[in-house]
């Protein structure tokens, strides 16, 4: 398995062929030039805050393609794609409408949008019905997708970045907040770290929605480059990468087509001691759902791309695997700094 990436350097070197047509080709000394946007805990600059980045960069560098990601703002990052300065988008989200211009990957990382509330009521709520007329903080780039246009039952706050849409709800200037689930875990741990009570979700979510990676049909190869990446990525969560790169402790994945979930770790990733001995009842709601499948104890275990069919012989393993300083609970992805502001007045 490759070495973990690094945020500072997000190009690959490996061998690609020229390939002849009249569109655009990629030779060995040739970059992918990428584009996303600001993107909290996903795509923002700062200390473990461009998860996406790393894992779209090292995907494409096992597929043997090298990749420049460059964070802008929204309306740039669209005319960036319209003019060609970029080839594609790392975080096409597939509520939105497709490019006939463009080829599209498969869902690389799922996305559960709920409704999050500071009351444990939130957790009753299955439809925007149940909270009708009341006002709902969201992010743009979810607002501007045509699922949400068509919601009517609340009013929608737009807002351009995760940190305003918090601090609509922190403010009670807004009443919810729709947002994804991940978001929801990293904003918990700030507050746990004050003392302050966790925010709750919707007992379901709202969207199931996915990131895909774009990229211009101008370029010859795209289709190829598209699928040896979506290869690349479905071995990524296979092997644990994607638990690594994302902070996630545990993912349920149907890998194998059966219809149940398998369960998915990495050594590399936070695992406290008194979590490992209580294996699986202590992972409960904090496993993330990649897919549909039904949730089984007794389905196969991943670690790190190896297979256990026991929880006994998984949680030894981890006992032995886990770096002393990976037991115990990580802090935040989000900047308790930035949020500070934010929690004093919570």
């Amino acid at each position: 398995m490759l070495s973990m990436w690094t945020k500072k350097s997000l190009f690959f070197s490996c061998g690609l062929s020229l390939i002849a047509s009249t569109g655009v080709a990629f030779a060995q000394d040739e970059t992918l030039k990428l584009v996303t946007t600001e993107w909290e805990t996903f795509t923002s600059d700062g200390s473990h805050s461009a998860r996406l980045n790393e894992f779209v960069a090292e995907a494409l560098g096992r597929a043997g393609y090298h990749a420049n990601i460059t964070i802008e703002r929204p309306a740039f990052a669209g005319s960036g794609l319209n003019t060609g300065k970029y080839d594609g988008q790392i975080d096409f989200i597939d509520l939105d409408k497709t490019h006939p211009n463009f080829v599209y990957s498969s869902v690389y990382f799922p996305i559960h949008l709920h409704i999050i509330g500071k009351q444990a009521s939130v957790e009753s709520v299955r439809s925007f019905a149940q909270i009708r007329d009341s006002r709902v903080a969201v992010e743009n780039r979810y607002a501007a997708t045509p699922p949400l246009r068509l919601i009517k039952d609340v009013k929608w706050s737009r807002n351009p970045t995760t940190f305003e849409s918090i601090a609509n709800i922190a403010g009670n200037r807004s009443d919810y907040l729709l947002s994804d689930s991940l978001m929801l875990v990293e904003f918990n741990r700030l507050l746990k770290d004050r003392g302050e009570q966790p925010l709750h979700r919707s007992i379901n979510p709202m969207f199931t929605t996915g990131l895909q990676l774009s990229l211009n049909r101008s370029i010859t190869n795209a289709t190829s480059i598209i699928s040896a990446f979506n290869q690349t990525a479905a071995e990524m969560l296979v092997d644990g990468s994607i638990n690594t790169l994302f902070g996630i402790q545990w993912i349920a994945a149907d890998v194998d087509n059966n219809g149940t979930s398998d369960w998915i770790t990495s050594s590399n990733t936070f695992h406290s001691i008194a979590l490992i001995d209580n294996y699986p009842e202590s992972i409960g709601e904090n496993v993330y759902r990649w897919d549909s499948s039904a949730l089984d104890s007794t389905s196969t275990i991943l670690i790190d791309g190896n297979t256990f069919n026991s929880w006994g012989a998984a949680r030894q393993h981890l006992l032995n695997n886990v770096d002393e300083s990976l037991q115990s609970r990580r802090s935040s992805f989000l900047d308790k700094d930035a949020y500070k502001r934010i929690l004093d007045r919570w």
